[in-house]
């Protein structure tokens, strides 16, 4: 799986065929300094191509559901599915809404369109596409209470703060690249092994024991249905278990959404 891997973008939203496009649900960009353009066009994966994707930590988790306990719009997203972000809303409440526009070469793409003047501490922001559903998500990152000052958010800053304050070790991941195989630990290697084993013994005979150089990664085949691969993510949680599911080739669905319960 060396040759055209690509890490998924997938959100998170995290694409392959009906995957998200542009910044997906476990993916994130930073549309001030990227001009916050998303698009939507299908991305599918070749038959050698492999895609990523990272279970959100039990904290980060934590976190977000307890931001949604609070009113908040929140859903977790991040190249590692370890951000957890604030649907974007202008002055008046109500949900950012991208500008969509179509290419010479038919691609449609959704453009960030918010004011930044809303958000003067906020440095990171974007678009989450899903071309299967429709769905936008245009949202906002805050590190801290402190930065949702002077924005449409401001009279929740007691509200945010008070899961900071819960999850005190929640912290906003970092997006990075770096192959997580390489350095994997022998203790790490023997708990990803070890959740292979128990998926087959809970009847998912699909679910083979990582090989060679990924010692980390569980590949998710695009033969298995649909339904079986759902029933698998909520039958198995990873429970900060450091795996990574790889997805080879092309898949009938949303690859994303069939993880949504354990990321949001």
């Amino acid at each position: 799986m060396e040759a055209n891997r690509m890490i998924a973008g997938v959100a998170a939203c995290l694409m392959v065929p009906g995957l998200l496009g542009g910044c997906s649900a476990p993916f994130t960009h930073d549309a001030r300094s990227s001009a916050g353009s998303t698009s939507d066009g299908a991305m599918q994966a070749g038959a050698d191509e492999a895609r990523e994707t990272y279970p959100a930590s039990t904290l980060t988790k934590q976190f977000a559901a307890c931001l949604v306990a609070e009113g908040f719009d929140a859903r977790i997203t991040g190249e590692r599915n370890n951000q957890v972000a604030l649907l974007e809303i202008d002055a008046a409440g109500n949900p950012v809404q991208p500008k969509v526009t179509v290419g010479d070469d038919g691609v449609t793409n959704r453009d960030w369109t918010g004011d930044p003047n809303l958000y003067p501490n906020i440095t990171s922001s974007g678009v989450n596409s899903n071309t299967v559903t429709g769905d936008d998500f245009p949202y906002i990152i805050a590190q801290n209470s402190g930065q949702l000052a002077g924005s449409p958010y401001a009279f929740k800053q007691a509200d945010y703060a008070a899961c900071e304050a819960r999850y005190s070790s929640f912290s906003q991941g970092v997006t990075t690249y770096t192959a997580d195989d390489a350095d994997a630990s022998a203790e790490d290697k023997a708990a990803v092994l070890e959740f292979a084993r128990d998926a087959r013994a809970k009847g998912f005979d699909w679910v083979a024991d990582p090989v060679g150089d990924e010692p980390l990664h569980i590949v998710i085949p695009n033969t298995v249905p649909e339904s079986d691969v759902r029933r698998f993510f909520e039958e198995c949680p990873t429970d900060d278990v450091p795996v990574i599911f790889s997805w080879i080739g092309d898949y009938p669905y949303d690859i994303n959404a069939v993880q949504q319960s354990t990321v949001r």
